[in-house]
């Protein structure tokens, strides 16, 4: 009999999705001196499918919430934030997901956001201040730029029985921990979550999720911004600012006059 074959096949999801193609293997057999197909392992299409149209869907939704960021002032961008990590959650169907930062010195961590599902335990002050102390092998790794990913806590060794005993006492079974990057260092972390129990982290699962990071990775970056801006302002000397009002206003008269829309 002649051996499989692998057909590419092209499927079209729609004017933002657009053509993406399917590997595809199946059987043949020899009929008047050429091959014709025999059998299609329908399953891998379906699968292959499915796969398509979900990392179209994570598409779709990234760029919306992508839109919302750009759109939400610094007044709404915690508020913004915390809708995104919701939105993920329920996606990817886990029990909670969260948004970590480093300091600036990358010596600790802690969580700033937190999607939980309902009736899932809240973790916020378990991960307040997250150190080399209190997570002696997770920690060093994360901060790295490592992607953490665990199917059960079995699968820590002794050397991280702290991590192994914290994450035992919130219910946790099984996580994910992707690095969040700007401009290609590590400045937080987005976590996901299982409860109850282990569950196994596929290739697909991962790096739908990791296509979620730069956007928060520029949200934590406006966050920081935003925060160092109000340190200034509120300790800037009352001469300084009194002279950046007044020189704001007269830019604003200035373009007035001249018939420009102001700034």
């Amino acid at each position: 009999s002649a051996p499989a074959v692998e057909l590419n096949r092209r499927l079209h999801l729609g004017e933002e999705s657009g053509v993406v193609e399917l590997r595809i293997r199946v059987e043949t057999c020899e009929v008047n001196g050429g091959l014709t197909v025999t059998a299609v392992d329908r399953l891998a299409l379906v699968r292959a499918a499915q796969s398509v149209a979900r990392q179209s869907e994570l598409c779709t939704l990234l760029l919306r919430l992508s839109n919302e960021f750009i759109r939400a002032g610094f007044s709404k961008l915690d508020e913004a934030i915390d809708s995104a990590l919701g939105t993920l959650g329920r996606f990817a169907e886990v029990s909670s997901c969260y948004l970590f930062e480093f300091d600036e010195a990358m010596s600790s961590s802690s969580i700033l956001f937190e999607w939980k599902a309902q009736a899932v335990p809240s973790t916020l002050s378990a991960f307040r201040g997250v150190t080399p102390v209190s997570m002696p092998v997770l920690f060093p790794r994360a901060a790295a730029g490592e992607e953490l990913r665990v199917n059960d806590l079995t699968e820590l060794g002794e050397e991280a029985r702290t991590e192994r005993g914290l994450l035992s006492s919130l219910s946790i079974g099984a996580f994910v921990c992707l690095p969040v990057r700007l401009q290609g260092r590590v400045i937080g972390l987005l976590g996901f979550d299982h409860h109850g129990g282990g569950r196994v982290w596929t290739d697909e699962e991962v790096m739908i999720l990791r296509l979620s990071t730069e956007m928060f990775g520029q949200a934590l970056d406006r966050r920081r911004t935003h925060n160092r801006l109000k340190f200034h302002v509120n300790n800037a000397p009352l001469g300084v600012l009194e002279c950046l009002v007044f020189r704001a206003g007269r830019r604003r008269r200035r373009r007035f006059l001249a018939g420009k829309p102001a700034r």
